[in-house]
């Protein structure tokens, strides 16, 4: 009779245990794979739970702009200057917050449970189709506009403008890239559609647009040729060539000038500033802006050289920036 009581006991415990749901190992019935994220976390408190569960969905989203510098479109826009290639990548990078964060916002809490020791399993779902039908949506509307950059490049007369519109192209397929990625997790099979032009195709014609663009540069009170040293090289790395002003796409005319003063201090300061023209072959002024560095150093000579080395940095990264970002229109 005693054996009996325990068994029966023992069968009651049973029954009263806590069924451990399928999802708590990841694989549900009730929420296919094929239809949704998962993502399950577990702690000690439910609202710490929910969190991480929202975590580990926010995890397969977390692309690091890096995983993008090795395309063809990353390498090119690495050699356009530090200041348009730093700024490609912060954007690139804001792009990416913005967007997971937006994502993340479909992510909902579907189920919460509690084991036998106490502790609280949540489980976080975003579901597939609805997460991806905006990213699509974006795809399209980029493809769309590199389709246009390039039909803007093959309608353009102007081997400058060309460039520019080619660049263009290489920093929305860059874009693309992380948006597609984002596609390639959330549809079930893995399948995106392929964009207009590859990043190789693109970069190609810009190396060859490049290579015929010859640009002239007249610059006076130039010491030690500092800033042409700086914008030559900015040019070269983007296959431009610097050559005498005879049978040039365009001529960059440069005046520098240079103040000195001290002030209350053992430091020695040095204003360098440049007055730059774009003139066309006609004797057009196409363009012009004005670039302005100050540097100190407790060595006169020493604030001189520095403000007109980083003077000289800054023009070249605003030329480059305004063939980028076709400001150089000889229309």
């Amino acid at each position: 009779m005693r054996k009996g009581y325990l068994a029966f006991v023992l069968l009651l415990l049973v029954g009263c245990a806590p069924t451990i749901p399928d999802w708590v190992d990841g694989n549900s019935t009730i929420y296919p794979e094929d239809q949704y994220l998962v993502g399950v976390g577990n702690a000690l408190t439910r609202s710490d739970a929910e969190d991480r569960a929202r975590a580990a969905i926010a995890k397969t989203f977390a692309v690091q702009v890096q995983s993008r510098q090795s395309s063809s479109e990353a390498f090119w826009m690495s050699r356009v200057g530090e200041a348009e290639s730093q700024e490609y990548r912060q954007d690139l990078q804001s792009d990416l917050i913005t967007r997971t964060d937006r994502l993340l916002t479909g992510v909902r809490i579907a189920e919460v449970w509690e084991s036998a020791e106490g502790g609280q399993y949540a489980l976080a779902l975003l579901d597939r189709f609805q997460a991806a039908r905006p990213l699509k949506q974006k795809l399209n509307e980029i493809d769309l506009s590199i389709e246009a950059e390039v039909s803007k490049a093959d309608g353009s007369e102007h081997t400058i403008e060309q460039l520019g519109h080619l660049l263009k192209t290489l920093q929305l397929l860059s874009g693309r890239g992380v948006i597609a990625a984002d596609l390639t997790i959330l549809m079930p099979t893995g399948y995106v559609a392929a964009a207009p032009y590859s990043g190789a195709q693109i970069a190609e014609r810009a190396d060859m647009i490049a290579a015929t663009i010859r640009i002239a540069l007249e610059i006076f009170g130039d010491e030690q040729g500092i800033i042409a040293g700086e914008m030559i090289n900015a040019l070269n790395k983007i296959g431009i060539k610097t050559v005498d002003g005879v049978d040039v796409e365009m001529t960059i005319c440069a005046e520098v000038s240079i103040d000195e003063y001290k002030a209350n201090d053992p430091w020695c300061w040095a204003v360098a500033a440049v007055q730059t023209t774009f003139v066309l072959p006609d004797g057009r002024a196409l363009d012009a802006m004005r670039t302005t560095i100050r540097e100190g150093s407790l060595v006169e000579s020493r604030a001189r050289i520095l403000a007109l080395e980083k003077v000289g940095k800054a023009l070249a990264d605003a030329v480059i920036d305004r063939i980028v970002n076709l400001g150089l229109s000889e229309g």
